[in-house]
């Protein structure tokens, strides 16, 4: 193998680092013991390295699978459903379960949107007709499904988003 690194400013080993498999550079140097002089500063005897941290991860993206956080977003349906939508979504945190909410008062439509555009696999949508049966709606984003549930069996919740993970 033949490389050229910064073609003549280094005087002696030269090295590069190559991603196993992919056959990029991630990294290199070597010893460059005249280039502080070109600056004028006295002759130093120098080493470098640099890492291509782009590179680096673009291929830690690729590696390592990254788990979305929210797996369930809130969304009230309607401004004065805010509180109950925060208290219902601290209960579902309570549950170990990673939630968001709306915090703009959107529409559903543009709350479902936001959840899919995130790739969040549950929405609870929480109305007035839900609030006053104690209960909220649960869509599954991935097949559209939805669901009453009952806010007394909330844990129910937990082996959904559970079955989904997996």
């Amino acid at each position: 193998m033949c490389l050229a690194r910064g073609l003549d400013y280094y005087t002696g080993n030269v090295f590069e680092i190559f991603a196993e498999g992919l056959g990029i550079s991630v990294g290199g140097g070597g010893r460059y013991d005249n280039l502080i002089g070109l600056f004028g500063a006295p002759k130093t005897p120098a080493v470098g390295i640099s890492f291509g941290i782009d590179r680096l991860l673009d291929l830690l993206e690729e590696k390592i699978e990254i788990k979305k956080g929210t797996k369930v977003f809130v969304a009230a349906v309607g401004k004065e459903l805010q509180p109950a939508a925060l208290g219902l979504t601290q209960k579902i945190r309570a549950l170990g379960i990673n939630a968001a909410m709306d915090l703009n008062a959107r529409g559903i439509s543009k709350n479902l949107d936001y959840a899919n555009k995130l790739g969040i696999p549950f929405v609870v949508i929480l109305g007035e007709k839900e609030l006053k049966k104690k209960e909220f709606t649960l869509k599954e984003m991935k097949t559209g499904k939805e669901r009453k549930v009952k806010v007394a069996d909330l844990k129910k919740l937990v082996k959904l988003v559970e079955q989904k993970q997996g």
